[in-house]
């Protein structure tokens, strides 16, 4: 573990930025824990604030890259599990043009859904972790991550957004180890990204108030202000957080 916690180190230190955008991954196991409804209720807070937020969700099946990655995960393409980690890099990696995109628009936080450590905490069922890091070497990494913290078999019970399980959803003992390997990876970044971590085992409106609770405990890491009324008028007049802009 310690080595590659170092390795996680200097990734870290590759990719430190003073960019004033902030990034939030929206992380757990694949598409049914509620990553859509959590990723719009961190849209709704900050914005209330009067901040501008895009989001961003991987993979983008909008592309060549990720129609060939949703072919993957649906049995439609055959290749062996390098050639999907790659093509799951490659789809992150051409993203980094509209993050930086977003970032010179003067966005404030922007929120990724399945970002680099789905790659990292899913790849490493088959692949060697020190190469996953190197796959991920020039991303922007994320400020903070909120994940949504469920069982892998309660989550097996429940369907994805695109219809039955795929490949990786329909695999209990990948989805056991993927699990393990996203809190190893919270552990060993400890010092780099903060981690909200939310209970998905719960009915949503519980699993919502939590993913509430942790907005406002980024939104005040990120500014350094509570969230009252104040605050609220403050973000509302300049568009934009002080320490951001």
């Amino acid at each position: 573990m310690l080595a590659r916690k170092d390795e996680w180190r200097k990734h870290s230190d590759r990719n430190k930025t003073t960019s004033n955008m902030k990034i939030v991954a929206i992380e757990g196991l694949a598409d049914t824990v509620g990553k859509r409804t959590t990723t719009q209720a961190l849209y709704d807070y900050f914005t209330t604030f009067g901040l501008r937020v895009e989001k961003m969700s991987f993979p983008n099946y909008e592309t060549p890259i990720g129609r060939t990655i949703q072919q993957w995960l649906k049995g439609e393409f055959l290749a062996d599990e390098k050639t999907f980690e790659l093509l799951q890099a490659a789809d992150k990696q051409h993203a980094q043009i509209m993050i930086n995109e977003y970032e010179r628009q003067g966005v404030d936080i922007l929120l990724i859904e399945h970002y680099v450590h789905t790659e990292w905490a899913y790849g490493a069922f088959d692949n060697d972790e020190r190469w996953l890091a190197e796959l991920t070497r020039h991303m922007r990494l994320p400020d903070a991550v909120v994940y949504l913290d469920i069982e892998p078999e309660i989550y097996m019970e429940r369907k994805g957004e695109h219809g039955d399980n795929d490949l990786y959803e329909d695999d209990i003992e990948r989805l056991r180890y993927t699990k393990n390997e996203f809190e190893c990876l919270f552990e060993e970044q400890a010092e780099e990204i903060t981690v909200q971590k939310v209970d998905a085992n719960q009915p949503p409106l519980m699993v919502k108030s939590q993913v509430l609770v942790a907005a406002g405990k980024l939104y005040r890491s990120f500014t350094g202000n509570p969230f009252e009324e104040e605050g609220r008028m403050v973000c509302a007049t300049t568009g934009a957080l002080p320490f951001l802009h």
